[in-house]
């Protein structure tokens, strides 16, 4: 082991982690943060991602992919203020999807991702 190498204690890594954040400048003088997502927070957007299809009695036959509004739902997720608090709430994502330019969210998912 390198000297400047640790491992971690089951309490450290249960500790919660502070999240990297970044400030992304939309242009015109404006920015926003975006920070790391949690494992659950990725969790959750890539299973909203997903759409099950089912049968008549509600058996899962296969699951297709839901890519509608992705960027807007990764923005959702990441978008945060100065502290790391979210900026949005979960289903915000359809209506900044519609009102905010494609050059912008591309600016904040390329930072997030």
């Amino acid at each position: 082991m390198e000297a400047n190498e640790k491992t971690l204690s089951r309490n450290s890594l249960l500790a919660k982690e502070e999240l990297e954040k970044v400030k992304v400048d939309l242009g015109k003088g404006e920015f926003v943060y975006v920070r790391q997502m949690t494992g659950r927070e990725r969790d959750n957007f890539e299973q909203s991602l997903i759409k099950e299809k089912k049968d008549a009695k509600g058996n899962v036959l296969s699951y297709d992919r839901a890519l509608g509004d992705f960027r807007a739902k990764l923005a959702v997720v990441t978008c945060c203020d100065e502290e790391g608090k979210a900026l949005f709430l979960p289903d915000d994502y359809s209506l900044l999807s519609q009102n905010m330019s494609a050059k912008r969210l591309e600016l904040i998912i390329n930072a997030a991702q």
